[in-house]
């Protein structure tokens, strides 16, 4: 026998003793409802808690008494007395409150306790932690069981001595104890089963849906089960029993809206776990929430609970092998059949053990062929079903064994959930016995079944204030809850501000977090706000806004509010959010990655991806325009920030969809559109998408000189990169006849020498003369065709590229000298300072190229501080040259004082990359770090990766390339030139690994990609 049962069999004896008749309790949670169902017993206490309002009040003006005693010996000796007897009241009215408290705490913590033992049963810790936080239950309920038990003159006795804390605190203590060490415990197990198994943390990464944690299922199932009236639901009980005897396969429990079906789930989900018959998964399907309407949601949340509750199986391992394939954000219904296969397979991976999966609110599933797969996928000979909804025509010719939830089955629920709620009531426990038995008998009789109908009726009463009210109110109760809603509705105080925040509330695609409803000059905490707004319709939990039902949804749409409007307040309060002040920051708005915002702006992940859905759906009105001054600069903040992403391409494509149906063809919002869409092509690398689009923007912008010239410039940039070079010059020709400039005309001259018409490109770049540009290419014309004294002739007019000139044609001490008058001109110039250093170490004057860097270095931290990048850069470069100069201890304390300086430099920032590729030892942390700070999509996570691969050995490297590889795929696309480095990489890597049919594979691959998006390279010009 376990110390758990040994507590439990010795609270029974001592039950019996008390209340004189056997009892027998047999869990923790037994024993809290039994105890709970007996407080409080006595007349004495009742009548304590009737006369609470009127013991407080005269507290208040106990001092004053005392002040008039003292001068009225005989009132003195009266009033201490009544003194005594008043602070005995307080105490026990404490007590009582402080163990109703205390007995709600721990029935809410029971519910993740009981999970936390079926999912961690392997976790020796977690287990020892949860069954003492068990005991300290059951001693805490025993020894409150013996205090309700007392006689009244000993209650009263022990409360003069003895306040909460002295009698439970040692109990309550141990439980918060225990019940803080066990959500630790639960942590480490769950970190330890996270990263140990291949490819675990991918897999749930995979099937978590955006915005939410990696237990979101527990979390949904807790915040329905802390809703549940103790002692409701047991009725299902029996059935439950025999269901599980006959073997049915699927189990259908149907019934009204509000009749408690959720709650009934959360009670069948928590029966089946404490019964240890089998796994049980769950999920609960929300009308009015996008990540919980689909059947791919639901699909996804039960391959995920079966990872979560299997980490030492291969279920991963099956699910990471597919992951590749699908794991892209546009896999939607395709990835659908897969997951279901999926699924199929992981029960057969689980053998014999019995599977049992409870569905809730199926009538809200959005209703698509992959609904009805579903539904038909959990009758498996494995999977047993339980699934709960409306009353719905679509769903009646599907197999199951029907429960219809009737008035009469919920009955002694609903009166029990009435009682428990009149007496917990702050203002309804004030009024009269008789008036309270009135409460409870009418909205018992006339509740239906309907839990949410009492609950919304009773809020009606708490507002009535009076008992003439209350009387009035209860005359007058609405037949169902379409009343219930439309009365709550019409005693609104501000309807026009309540019609804006329920339209929020209704059209947006999931729950809104509180920001979203901040507005200017808001006096209240926005919770108390949105509460006293809308009383009983809405729910905060979990810092977001939810109805209080799917029901008033469908019923606020059907007239009281105008969707098209409601959309076009979300979307502007979307777009008045993303272009707040703290995000138009540079360092917000393009280098800092979503997910360091979001952790600190709530709403804000949010309002990146649904602005443009509600903005498409909106109607005109003031608040939401194509010219509201908002929208403009998120599209001029998206454009400056990373082009290269899937998500940037979709964004720009979503608006460039509603200025088009918005606007009339060829308005100038809609090119500026067009024409960055097709710019964001170009830097993807997807250069044929880039064309189509260069040469619609061109068709549309005809006759409009300020945009025409642009889609010309950009169309004849895609046809070099395909080096289609007599295209390229025909397009540049036009533009010169529409728009002539120098750098059209060194383009042009470009395309001629891709064609070796060098001599028509010669001439073009000699009439461009003096541009900087054309003189260059002009010179490097001389240079590799022998001329080299008109090359330097030319190259004269730049130092620099003179410098270079003479470095290429080894006049070494020409080149010095020209270095050396740049260098002395701009001290703090590194770069050329690094090439002036390296010039000296080639002519063998190591000492002075080091004294160089040495004396730059010093000037950059003077002038503009050790942690600036510019002298980063000075250390980056002087342990370069240190390390060219075979000095490999000085390069390393240099490369480490750069590491060092980089901490202050944003993560993403160019040079920290650039400083790791000189510390091999550092780089599987900075990959590490990347990942948890940036994203597994952010450009330097990928380009970390690689890094951190070139370190490694070719069968280790293989794996962290594959990882870069498919992360890159997702989010900068398979055309995209980060995705292609990666795989030649790969290549390379598989082939030193002794894999070189799968090189082949990959450069074929490569081959396809570069084919398909008619990318070919670009060489620089002038070269």
């Amino acid at each position: 026998m376990t110390t758990l049962q040994r507590s439990l069999t010795l609270a029974s004896t001592r039950l019996t003793t008390v209340y004189g008749t056997p009892q027998t309790t047999t869990t923790v949670s037994s024993l809290l409802s039994f105890i709970t169902s007996q407080r409080p017993k006595n007349r004495t206490q009742k009548l304590l808690r009737a006369s609470e309002t009127f013991i407080t009040n005269l507290e208040k003006f106990s001092k004053a008494v005392d002040t008039f005693a003292q001068c009225a010996p005989f009132f003195g000796i009266v009033w201490g007395s009544l003194r005594i007897l008043l602070q005995c009241c307080l105490n026990i009215l404490t007590l009582t409150s402080k163990l109703s408290a205390t007995f709600e705490s721990m029935s809410d913590s029971l519910s993740y306790l009981n999970s936390y033992e079926h999912i961690f049963s392997t976790s020796p810790r977690v287990q020892e932690h949860i069954e003492a936080a068990y005991i300290a239950i059951v001693d805490f309920a025993v020894s409150a069981a013996l205090w309700y038990g007392k006689d009244s003159w000993r209650v009263w006795w022990r409360c003069v001595w003895d306040d909460f804390d002295t009698r439970f605190g040692g109990f309550v203590g141990e439980f918060e104890r225990r019940r803080l060490l066990v959500r630790e415990e639960v942590g480490v197990a769950f970190l330890g089963s996270y990263y140990g198994k291949e490819g675990m943390r991918e897999v749930r990464m995979w099937l978590t849906p955006s915005g939410r944690e990696w237990n979101h299922a527990t979390v949904d199932h807790e915040s329905v089960m802390s809703r549940r009236h103790t002692g409701t639901c047991s009725w299902v009980l029996p059935i439950l029993h025999r269901w599980k005897e006959e073997e049915t396969e699927r189990l259908w429990f149907i019934g009204g809206p509000g009749c408690g079906k959720s709650l009934l789930a959360s009670y069948i989900t928590d029966t089946l776990t404490s019964s240890e018959a089998g796994q049980v998964l769950f999920f609960y399907f929300r009308g009015d929430d996008s990540s919980q309407n689909s059947a791919l949601a639901a699909v996804k949340s039960l391959l995920l609970q079966l990872v979560n509750n299997n980490p030492d199986s291969d279920i991963a391992t099956h699910l990471q092998a597919i992951r590749g394939k699908y794991d892209q954000p546009t896999a939607g219904d395709d990835v659908y059949p897969e997951l279901c296969k999926a699924f199929t397979h992981c029960l057969t991976i689980l053998g014999d053990k019995k599977i049992f999966c409870v569905v809730d609110g199926v009538d809200e599933m959005a209703v698509t062929q992959q609904s009805l797969d579903f539904l038909y996928l959990l009758t498996s000979s494995t999977v047993r079903a339980i699934l709960l909804s409306r009353p719905d025509p679509r769903l009646t010719g599907l197999p199951g064994v029907r429960h219809e939830i009737t008035p009469v089955i919920v009955a002694a629920d609903i009166e029990a959930f009435i009682t428990a709620k009149v007496e917990a009531s702050e203002t309804l426990a004030l009024v009269s016995q008789q008036l309270r038995d009135r409460i409870v008998d009418t909205l018992s009789s006339r509740a239906n079944g309907i839990f949410l109908w009492v609950a919304l009726v009773l809020s009606s009463l708490e507002a009535a204030c009076t008992e003439k009210g209350i009387l009035a109110a209860l005359n007058s109760l609405p037949p169902d809850l379409r009343g219930v809603y439309s009365n709550i509705l019409s005693k609104l105080s501000n309807a026009e501000e309540a019609r804006r925040v329920l339209g929020m509330v209704c059209v947006a695609t999931r729950p809104l977090e509180l920001a979203a409803f901040e507005t200017e000059g808001l006096l209240l905490p926005v919770e108390e706000y949105i509460t006293r707004l809308l009383g009983p319709l809405v729910m905060v939990r979990q810092g977001r806004v939810e109805g209080v039902h799917f029901t008033l949804r469908e019923y606020l749409l059907e007239g009281w509010i105008n969707e098209g409007v409601a959309h076009g307040v979300l979307a502007s309060r979307c777009l008045s959010f993303l272009s707040a002040e703290n995000f138009r920051e540079p360092s917000n708005a393009a280098n800092v990655h979503l997910e360091q915002l979001k952790s600190t702006h709530t709403f804000l992940e949010y309002a990146v991806y649904n602005w443009s859905h509600h903005f498409h759906l909106a109607s005109p009105t003031p608040e939401i325009n194509m010219d509201n001054q908002n929208l403009k600069w998120m599209e001029d903040t998206i454009f400056s920030a990373d082009k290269t992403t899937i998500e940037t391409e979709q964004l720009f494509s979503r608006l460039l969809s509603v200025r088009t149906s918005a606007l009339p063809p060829g308005h100038p919002e809609t090119l500026r559109t067009q024409l960055r869409l097709a710019e964001v092509f170009q830097w993807q690398g997807r250069i044929k998408q880039a064309e189509e689009a260069y040469r619609n923007l061109c068709k549309v912008s005809e006759g409009n000189h300020t945009y025409l010239p642009t889609a010309l410039s950009g169309l004849a940039r895609t046809l070099e990169r395909q080096k289609r070079w007599p295209e390229a010059e025909q397009t540049y020709r036009k533009l010169l006849t529409l728009a002539p400039s120098p750098a059209t005309t060194n383009s042009l001259a470009w395309t001629l020498l891709g064609q070796h018409r060098t001599k028509e490109a010669e001439e073009l770049y000699t009439a461009n003369l003096p541009d900087k540009e054309a003189a260059k290419c002009l010179a490097n014309i001389y240079e590799t065709s022998g001329r080299f004294d008109e090359a330097e002739a030319v190259f004269l007019t730049s130092a620099s590229e003179l410098a270079g000139f003479y470095t290429r044609q080894e006049r070494m001490e020409e080149a010095a000298a020209v270095l050396e008058s740049l260098h002395t001109a701009t001290p703090t110039d590194v770069t050329l300072a690094a090439e002036y250093a390296k010039i000296l170490t080639t002519l063998g004057r190591k000492e002075e190229a080091e004294d160089v860097l040495g004396r730059t270095m010093r000037e950059c931290e003077q002038a503009l501080g050790e942690c600036d990048e510019t002298t980063i850069l000075a250390a980056l470069e002087l342990g370069k040259l240190f390390l060219a100069h075979s000095k490999p201890d000085d390069a390393t304390s240099w490369f480490e004082t750069a590491h060092i300086r980089c901490s202050f430099l944003p993560l993403s920032h160019p040079l920290t990359l650039a400083v790791h590729q000189h510390l091999p030892e550092h780089t599987a942390t900075f990959f590490s770090t990347c990942k948890t700070s940036l994203g597994p999509g952010h450009r330097s996570t990928l380009q970390s990766g690689r890094l951190f691969a070139s370190t490694q050995q070719p069968t280790e490297a293989v794996e962290t390339l594959q990882w870069v590889l498919e992360q890159s795929k997702r989010y900068l696309g398979e055309e995209g030139k980060e995705t292609l480095r990666t795989a030649e990489e790969l290549a390379g890597v598989l082939e030193k690994a002794g894999r070189g049919g799968e090189a082949e594979v990959v450069r074929r691959k490569i081959g396809e990609v570069r084919g398909r998006s008619g990318w070919m390279g670009r060489r620089r010009r002038g070269v």
